[in-house]
């Protein structure tokens, strides 16, 4: 016999695809397609983006946490180094109504994730180590971004150098195609 869904999962589901339409809009439009594509696929899940576009203000606070603000270090990425600073990368956890705090990243299927960010064209920041911000061994499991043939450092130095509108146009240059091999 199937069970049936409480209402508390039917409002939670409702609440995840609401934060998945929400993030979509301040998206680049090279990682709005694939991130399109990624939420059709988690469509029915508990899953939705938790960070999206972060502004390079957003970044240089982070960048100082256990540098020179107190805390402890949370990214190697200074402003422009990082894909949510273009709008081209969002995180993601499993939001179950039975999960509480960091259950959500204890517990997650992190496997159906990945493998539903790297069917939709994106890089997992499970898998990193040539982004070249990361250090050997790092990953952040919730982070997807857009392919570069570039780094996002690259991108950062590019607009740290010339501009804002040069680092976009890097953007386009240096991602990497994708094309959807078959519909949902």
């Amino acid at each position: 016999m199937a069970r049936m869904t409480t209402n508390s999962e039917k409002v939670r589901l409702e609440w995840c695809r609401a934060k998945r339409e929400f993030y979509v809009l301040d998206l680049h439009p090279l990682y709005r397609e694939r991130y399109i594509y990624l939420c059709k696929l988690m469509s029915g899940t508990y899953w939705a983006p938790y960070s999206g576009i972060r502004s390079f203000d957003e970044q240089a606070k982070l960048y100082e946490s256990g540098r020179t603000r107190p805390g402890r270090i949370v990214t190697n990425a200074r402003p422009g180094d990082s894909a949510h600073n273009w709008g081209c990368a969002t995180d993601w956890a499993e939001f179950r109504p039975e999960y509480k705090n960091s259950e959500a990243w204890d517990h997650a299927d992190w496997g159906h994730y990945r493998e539903s960010v790297k069917e939709s064209g994106l890089d997992w920041g499970g898998d990193w180590n040539r982004d070249g911000v990361t250090q050997k061994g790092e990953n952040d499991f919730p982070h997807c971004q857009l392919p570069l043939k570039k780094s996002w450092r690259y991108i950062g130095d590019t607009y740290r150098i010339s501009g804002v509108e040069q680092a976009e146009i890097e953007i386009s240059l240096y991602s990497i195609k994708w094309k959807i091999e078959e519909e949902i």
